[in-house]
């Protein structure tokens, strides 16, 4: 039903009636839940890649032995591969030297 350009319209999660514009598919009340909820999810999401466990404390991660590390940099160095790969090797290997401790 068409009120001065609200609709009367059905919540596609609740069925309550509303009135809102065309264009709007659940009530406010829905609309504001899965908002709280997709605002949920993102944090979780955020703390899950800054290595935050789901109880907030630090997630613990096997350490790497360093000489696993230093064998992985001559292997992913940049000059022992064509130059098609430069970008991605450089990156690899610039990554590995962070994780081992000291300046490039």
């Amino acid at each position: 039903m068409e009120r001065g350009g609200a609709v009367t319209r059905r919540c596609q999660d609740c069925s309550t009636a509303f009135d809102g514009e065309h264009w709007q598919r659940l009530c406010w009340p829905c609309w504001r839940q899965r908002k709280q909820s997709d605002e949920l999810d993102r944090a979780y999401h955020r703390g899950w890649l800054d290595g935050l466990a789901a109880d907030g404390k630090r997630a613990s991660y096997p350490s790497v032995d360093p000489r696993l590390i230093e064998r992985a940099i001559r292997l992913c160095h940049p000059d022992r591969h064509p130059g098609e790969r430069f970008t991605e090797t450089n990156d690899v290997t610039a990554q590995l030297l962070t994780a081992r401790g000291r300046p490039r």
